[in-house]
């Protein structure tokens, strides 16, 4: 008797109740899928802003440094010297980690004040960062 109370077992599932729920499982881990790769997306974006930012600012001090070193008329002297720099309409331009940046300086209505404008461009073309800082040059070589 106990042999024939297990083949009449009739708990276990149908292969209509099984593929029902595979249906179910893959529609909720599909949504969620969609997250995971919406949340890839924006960490490499953040990731190319951050990156480009870095650079920009980078820039920024090699400006400031070179401003305790040299005056105005030094620095544009040594970008229009340098290999690095390639002048572009009112901007020097250089390449620096991959990025392509473009350098506006020059002086505000305020005396001995600079303003001092890094755009910062991917492979693309496509703007990456900005900075922008008001700066003044040491007394040096005047």
């Amino acid at each position: 008797m106990k042999a024939f109370k297990l083949l009449k077992n009739e708990q276990g599932l149908t292969l209509v109740e099984l593929l029902g729920s595979i249906v179910i499982l893959s529609i909720i881990v599909i949504s969620f899928l969609g997250f995971f790769i919406q949340s890839a997306k924006t960490t490499q974006v953040s990731d190319e802003i951050l990156d480009g930012s870095y650079v920009a600012q980078q820039q920024a001090e090699e400006i400031y440094n070179f401003s305790h070193s040299m005056n105005y008329e030094d620095l544009i002297s040594y970008f229009d010297g340098s290999d690095s720099y390639n002048k572009d309409g009112n901007a020097y331009v250089t390449h620096r980690e991959g990025y392509a940046v473009r350098l506006y300086i020059e002086p505000t209505d305020n005396d001995g004040l600079y303003s001092l404008l890094i755009k910062v461009f991917d492979s693309d073309g496509k703007q990456s960062a900005q900075v922008e800082t008001k700066f003044f040059f040491d007394e040096v070589g005047e």
